[in-house]
């Protein structure tokens, strides 16, 4: 399954969540955001680390009623407002491996 989230859904940590009226469910899900340092395309995927400049936190929001019914994720997942982030960002020094990190909500 393939999907975005438009700069529109990105919003500051302590900025507010807005639900379209026609939203009926709306979850969140805590996700680690991998901030690319760069102008980047057809990289190789052996090389592809080397354009992470680091990584942050991001609820992805999604109204589930509206997902579901589509059957596909992007109209649901894309709404303005639905990916708040941050406040910080670790560099992929800082972070090591992300692979062996707990995230929650």
């Amino acid at each position: 399954m393939i999907f975005f989230k438009p700069r529109t859904a990105i919003v500051g940590p302590n900025d507010g969540i807005v639900k379209p009226r026609f939203v009926r469910q709306l979850d969140y899900e805590a996700e680690l955001a991998v901030v690319i340092g760069g102008k980047a395309k057809n990289i190789p995927v052996e090389e592809a680390e080397k354009y992470i400049f680091g990584y942050t936190i991001l609820n992805d929001v999604s109204a589930r009623d509206i997902q579901f019914k589509d059957k596909q994720w992007t109209r649901g997942k894309s709404f303005d407002t639905f990916a708040p982030m941050g406040p910080c960002i670790l560099t992929r020094n800082q972070m090591g491996d992300p692979s062996n990190i707990y995230i929650r909500t």
